[in-house]
């Protein structure tokens, strides 16, 4: 890691510190936590490096935040009937799903942080949300598609 990189590691092991010094039962052990708290940190960002790799540059893309996600995501879709029916169910989700949704595609890019501040959530439960958030979108589809079927 660059010089940078390193004192970041460090601010955040000495927050983690900080965080839990009421936690501290045996002082002498303090090195060995330090020590393994800072390789655990060196190696979870790391992985969020390799995650978080930039892509090609896409042009003109239209900017997401500037208009409704869910109108984007429908008119990208060929079949007037099948954006008809994406375009309801995603009016049938809740609005937290929604908020949710458009802020994960916003462009450019939000970082889990920056959500979960926006939406008051966790970080930790933003994944679970949305998975649970496009279950519901493609319930909502299905439902919509089998009722235009009968």
């Amino acid at each position: 890691f660059d010089d940078a990189t390193c004192a970041d590691v460090c601010q955040s092991v000495w927050l983690r510190l900080f965080e839990r010094r009421d936690t501290i039962r045996e002082p002498e052990r303090l090195a060995s936590w330090l020590a393994s708290t800072t390789r655990n940190e060196a190696i979870s960002l790391q992985r969020r490096r390799v995650r978080d790799q930039p892509t090609e540059d896409l042009g003109d893309e239209a900017d997401r935040t500037a208009s409704d996600v869910g109108d984007e995501v429908v008119g990208s879709i060929d079949d007037a009937r099948l954006r008809g029916v994406v375009g309801a169910a995603f009016e049938q989700i809740s609005d937290r799903c929604k908020e949710l949704l458009r802020l994960m595609t916003a462009e450019p890019k939000l970082d889990y942080a920056t959500i979960a501040e926006i939406t008051g959530r966790p970080i930790g439960s933003l994944g679970p949300t949305r998975a649970r958030c496009l279950a519901g979108l493609r319930a909502a589809v299905v439902d919509l598609e089998t009722e235009g079927a009968a």
